[in-house]
């Protein structure tokens, strides 16, 4: 089975799309992705976007991706200060 691991960006959700644009344009047979966390939203983003790709998705696997939000990020966007700790 062949395997492609994406460049991923933390910081940048904008280039992982990109990334995850050019596996489906390239993709001759059924995809299968493993996500992790940020990398999840964005494959989910990028499918609410483009529903016709959908139909070249097999199957998905979202490891810890933060559908319900991201407790730590609610507590620095409360607290600001504690973004300096990180």
């Amino acid at each position: 089975v062949p395997v492609r691991r994406l460049k991923a960006s933390s910081k940048d959700v904008a280039e992982t799309i990109k990334e995850i644009s050019a596996v489906f344009a390239s993709a001759e047979r059924p995809l299968v992705f493993v996500t992790h966390s940020l990398g999840g939203m964005a494959l989910l983003d990028y499918l609410l976007a483009n529903p016709g790709m959908t139909e070249k998705v097999e199957g998905i696997i979202f490891l810890q991706s933060p559908f319900l939000g991201a407790p730590m990020a609610t507590v620095v966007q409360k607290y600001p200060a504690l973004s300096r700790l990180f």
